[in-house]
């Protein structure tokens, strides 16, 4: 699961302005999947996509805090915004 909220975080941040709300899109391959594994891919990144677009994720990732600062922890320098 944390894997999932860092992916989400960086295509966040990775937004061109902070003004803007990112679009994301996914380029998937499958290997090995049967039909109704690849649907379940399909829909959970129907989902990202809808959580990456909504204003409550901007605002809990714009009002983090680690240690009573505005940041996250491995945060290499960058701000929440």
């Amino acid at each position: 699961m944390s894997r999932i909220f860092a992916l989400l975080i960086s295509l966040f941040l990775s937004s061109p302005t902070q003004a803007s709300i990112p679009a994301w899109n996914a380029d998937v391959r499958f290997v090995n999947f049967k039909e109704h594994q690849e649907d379940k891919v399909r829909e959970a990144i129907s989902l990202i996509r809808k959580v990456i677009a909504s204003p409550e994720f901007r605002e809990r990732i714009l009002n983090h805090t680690y240690e009573g600062k505005l940041t996250f922890v491995d945060n290499q320098g960058l701000n929440n915004s």
